[in-house]
């Protein structure tokens, strides 16, 4: 099905509309992820409405994830109910972030606050939350991005640049300009992601940065941001 999708020039649609019947799940969710592939043309929206109504989970969470992709709010419910699946939780929520549907507020910050969750996904959905414009969700994710464990850290840091997270770029600025700071390289592509011009200045001094790492990534950043500020 995807080397079906990757191939095909015309018809697409056409050729995987039978594959909805097939009693394989798997197969069933692959249309979903050919779709994807293909960033749904505008006749593949009706195959994804009816996988949304398949009788297996994973099939309607491809079907969700792929629907959320291209910001189709009726993706939501689907994605809030598999919340609770350790499994695919990290890519829903960031499917939530980038949906930003108000209505997976109450579900995130349920998340965010359950010391049950693994902290990784708990700063996964503050930076959901932060990128819905809630303050809650700031502030949260500024303590994650402060975290001393490295994961939770990394994760807020690459989901504020993901998400394009505009109220994390002054922390971010500043963990940049802290020499002690690990994951330098990854806040200055997030700088660059969020987008905000006036990062300009500590990415620009991080361009001379000793670590190869981090002046490489500070150096695309500053083009995207100037290229950014010119437009």
């Amino acid at each position: 099905v995807l080397a079906l999708a990757r191939t095909a020039r015309h018809g697409v649609v056409e050729l995987l509309e039978p594959v909805l019947t097939d009693e394989d799940p798997e197969v069933r969710a692959n249309v979903a992820a050919a779709l994807d592939d293909l960033e749904v043309p505008p006749d593949g929206l009706p195959l994804l409405e009816r996988l949304l109504d398949d009788a297996h989970s994973m099939v309607r969470l491809d079907a969700a994830l792929t629907l959320a992709g291209q910001g189709d709010r009726r993706a939501t419910p689907h994605l809030i109910r598999a919340l609770n699946d350790s499994d695919v939780a990290p890519q829903v929520v960031r499917a939530l972030g980038l949906l930003g549907d108000e209505s997976a507020i109450e579900p995130l910050r349920q998340l965010c606050r359950s010391w049950s969750t693994h902290p990784t996904l708990r700063a996964s959905a503050a930076a959901a939350l932060a990128a819905l414009d809630q303050k809650g969700g700031i502030e949260e994710l500024a303590k994650w991005l402060g975290a001393r464990r490295r994961e939770p850290r990394a994760m807020a840091i690459h989901a504020s640049g993901e998400l394009h997270i505009s109220a994390a770029r002054e922390k971010l600025c500043d963990m940049l300009g802290d020499t002690r700071a690990t994951d330098r390289d990854s806040i200055a592509r997030s700088l660059g992601q969020i987008g905000d011009p006036r990062a300009l200045p500590a990415l620009k001094a991080a361009t001379n940065d000793p670590d190869p790492d981090v002046a490489s990534e500070a150096r695309q950043a500053v083009a995207a941001l100037e290229k950014t500020e010119a437009e």
